[in-house]
């Protein structure tokens, strides 16, 4: 608070709001009475208040509640008015309490203690927004002591007369109380909207607010708002007629301020489910925010609305546009302020949403950058969680990492809790794909702080935890990974088959891969056992059921040979054809709803499971092996031209480099190339071209015995496949790679294989500091050793030693394929 002027009281009593824990108010009771009040509220508010915690503190308040009585002071003056609010929010909280505990007599007397007191003008002037809560606070628990019948018609009766405005955003738990009566009004989406509205017999902002406010969690063929647009259209253009551009000397219409705090949330968690939205709707939409413009003045709530409403339509550059408005804006308003956010939680909402539509593609020179604002993002969390003085999960040392990620639990109000999740995930989803912030820990840090937040959303919780297991493996921490799996999410979740997969492939990178064959087989077991008609799955639980028997197909590939391998493969695409059931309805409707993303198509998945088949064919060796694979690679092609991609060219250069047709092999390699120049099987091949690895007469020997070895030449294939595995390895690239002379070289002369080096050189140099999955790569690592080795460069040792790190944890397939 460096700099700032500010009534500590005054900010002790805001940081309740928003769900705080610490105060240094400079009144003991005052902050003895709110530390109380944040006990109660993390239980009341969280997982529940059971009886005995309610006993407990019970016992506490009614302490303070006797030293309150015996305390006399006589001046009249803030101490006296701040003694009174400490006393009045112990009241309520003694009446919750009684509740908690079924004491319905006493819950009763002290509610009603708190509610016959007539607040002094002093009183009120200087703590208007915290008094608002204790009686909204008080209207909820009264309520709760009724009948339902009985308390709704208080809700309707008396709540208007307590608040009649929205609040802000960072008025938390005053939000969160009116989610609460919202909840008990709409029963959880059983009571529409316009019935609550009517029941009401006031429309306005807060009342709209109220009656879509608990519906967040409903899907769209759950949520029912025929009409309701319509009517909150209505009463923004009522609003708007009223409204003029003020002058020097007046502000913004504070009703039109609150019809677009409404529409925030309305655009946000129920616009997009509206069926019934169609062009014209939303063309009407925009001529109201556009109009809202025109009689406002530097408005912040209404470019927040236009952001989000520009959002929606995909009209990004608008929405950029406005949230440049809002930082000028705010930034502004902070400076009259001295120093201080009036809406915090707001503004980070507004970064969130615009970096969680955006990339670096979206940049306007001189006006808009994505990573300057993920910066300024990050920077105003750690500012919020300084200010409040929420602890917060910066990076830590390795061996703590796994603690951190359990032990301290935030329990704030609803919709900050939601508006910092999304901030942390957007942080995180902002920078996974960057390599320095993986390997720094920078998303560790994110995804501790969004773990931190408690929330009673299990999903996302299992989500989280999946997502900090996964940076964990990628960042090569497979140990700390594997920790976490088994000790933290798969002991509470042991449904998660995306973690079992991860967990799998952890174990992989063992020299031993029996452990991660066991576990793959009881996932792939579990799965069809827990669920046995495949066609109820989810879209991304079809996939991950084929990535599982992919997986498992390369542990038998690795632990018993390719031949059997090559065996099950009927399998795979049976169960392939049994999930993506073409008769089945909800298959054809989970394919529509993916339909833009071709990366999740069934067609990109049948391709992956052809060129898979291809891979293995190759290791068969012989024509027999190179004509079969020839056929798989035409088959994948076969499925369409919307899904011919890089894997198919990357897939035939290598079957060219097995048949000595290098110059075919390059071209295959240079298409890839130049489209991804960080793809690291293009790269591979690229480099196995340019170093050849020879055998020894005696290794070639040596290879054919092997090869003699794994073909079906006897009955006994089990012995046959067990000797094939007298030399494992690591499964890598490098395996596609012929270890004999290449038929032809890529090269011309000594000049172009220079040229042809130096290139290389630079190709594979970008790709470690660009892409993950070339850092990660033994083989990247061990061609840059052979071409530091070739010119003595200093940089040599150093590629050695990584090449062999990353050979040790090189996990049976790519860790992105449990991904989904």
């Amino acid at each position: 608070m460096t700099n700032k002027i500010v009534d500590s009281i005054q900010f002790s009593l805001q940081s309740r709001q928003l769900g705080a824990t610490a105060f240094k108010s400079g009144n003991a009771n005052l902050d003895h009475v709110l530390s109380l009040q944040f006990r109660v509220y993390y239980h009341a508010l969280g997982d529940g208040l059971t009886t005995s915690v309610a006993t407990v503190l019970l016992d506490q308040c009614l302490k303070l509640n006797t030293i309150f009585n015996e305390s006399v002071i006589t001046v009249e003056n803030r101490d006296f008015e701040v003694q009174e609010l400490a006393h009045l929010t112990l009241y309520n909280l003694l009446g919750i309490l009684y509740y908690h505990t079924n004491d319905v007599v006493n819950a009763k007397k002290f509610l009603n203690k708190m509610l016959n007191v007539t607040f002094s003008k002093q009183i009120v002037s200087h703590n208007e927004d915290f008094i608002t809560l204790l009686r909204l606070e008080n209207l909820y628990y009264r309520g709760l002591l009724l009948t339902r019948d009985e308390g709704t018609s208080l809700y309707y009766t008396e709540l208007l007369k307590i608040l009649n405005k929205i609040p802000q955003t960072s008025e938390g738990q005053l939000h969160q109380y009116l989610y609460l009566i919202s909840e008990f009004l709409t029963q959880n989406g059983k009571i529409k909207p316009s019935h609550i509205l009517k029941s009401f017999k006031v429309t306005n902002p807060l009342t709209c607010l109220l009656s879509i406010l608990s519906l967040d969690k409903l899907s769209e063929q759950d949520l029912d708002l025929n009409g309701i647009d319509g009517m909150f259209l209505s009463l923004g253009n009522k609003v708007l007629q009223n409204s003029k551009f003020p002058n020097a000397n007046e502000i913004n219409n504070p009703q039109l301020k609150q019809v677009h705090f409404f529409l925030q949330y309305y655009f946000k968690n129920c616009f997009h489910k509206n069926s019934s939205m169609g062009k014209e709707d939303k063309n009407k939409w925009h001529r109201f925010i556009i109009d809202s413009m025109g009689k406002t003045f530097r408005s912040t709530i209404v470019s927040k609305t236009a952001m989000i409403f520009f959002n929606l339509i995909d009209s990004r550059r608008e929405a950029i546009l406005n949230f440049v408005n809002i930082i000028k804006y705010t930034e502004k308003e902070r400076e009259l302020n001295h120093g201080i956010y009036k809406n915090i939680v707001s503004f980070i909402d507004s970064y969130a949403i615009i970096l969680s539509s955006c990339s670096k593609s979206n940049d306007i020179e001189g006006i808009f950058n994505f990573q300057k604002t993920t910066t300024q993002l990050h920077n105003l969390l750690i500012l919020f969680y300084k200010d409040y003085q929420f602890p917060l999960q910066q990076q830590q040392p390795l061996s703590n990492d796994i603690q951190m990620s359990t032990s301290t639990k935030l329990h704030l109000p609803k919709n900050v809790t939601t508006t910092l999740l999304q901030a942390w995930n957007t942080l995180y989803n902002c920078g996974k794909s960057n390599l320095p912030d993986i390997i720094s820990g920078k998303l560790s840090e994110y995804l501790l702080n969004a773990m931190s937040l408690h929330t009673t959303n299990k999903q996302e919780t299992v989500n989280l935890q999946f997502q900090f297991a996964y940076n964990l493996a990628q960042q090569n921490r497979i140990e700390q990974c594997i920790t976490f799996l088994e000790d933290e999410l798969l002991l509470s979740n042991q449904f998660c088959y995306k973690a079992w997969h991860l967990l799998a492939l952890c174990y992989s990178t063992q020299e031993d891969k029996e452990k991660s064959y066991k576990i793959v087989n009881s996932a792939l077991n579990a799965m069809l056992e827990v669920n046995d008609t495949p066609q109820e799955w989810s879209w991304k639980e079809r996939w991950q059921l084929i990535q599982l028997k992919l997986t498992q197909l390369q542990l038998v590939e690795e632990i018993f040979g390719t031949v059997e391998a090559l065996q099950m493969l009927e399998e795979l695409f049976d169960l392939y054809n049994d999930l993506f059931d073409d008769s089945n309805e909800l298959v054809i409707q989970q394919e529509a709803a993916i339909r833009k993303n071709i990366l999740l198509r069934k067609e990109f998945l049948l391709q992956m499971i052809w060129l898979f088949a291809g891979n293995l064919y190759m290791k068969l060796g012989g024509e027999d092996g190179l004509k079969e694979t020839s056929d798989a690679i035409n088959e994948a092609k076969k499925i369409g031209k919307e899904f011919n991609n890089l894997n198919a060219s990357i897939l035939t250069g290598y079957m060219y480099m097995n048949r000595g047709e290098s110059k075919k092999a390059l071209k295959e390699f240079e298409k890839v190339l130049y489209y991804d120049d960080s793809n690291v099987e293009a790269l591979i091949g690229f480099a196995g071209l340019v170093f050849p690895e020879n055998l020894t007469d005696e290794e070639q020997d040596l290879e054919k015995y092997y090869k003699f070895n794994i073909l079906p030449m006897n009955e006994d294939l089990e012995e046959s496949t067990s000797e094939s595995t007298t030399t494992p390895t690591i499964q890598t690239t490098q395996e596609l790679i012929p270890k004999h002379s290449v038929s032809e070289s890529i090269f011309v002369n000594e000049i172009d294989e220079s040229a042809g080096i130096a290139r290389l050189k630079f190709l594979l140099e970008c790709s470690i500091m660009n892409s993950l999955e070339a850092y990660h790569s033994p083989d990247i690592w061990w061609y840059l050793a052979l071409i530091y080795e070739k010119y003595q460069d200093k940089e040599y040792e150093k590629s050695l030693l990584n090449c062999i790190k990353f050979q040790e944890n090189n996990p049976i397939r790519a860790f992105k394929y449990c991904n989904y």
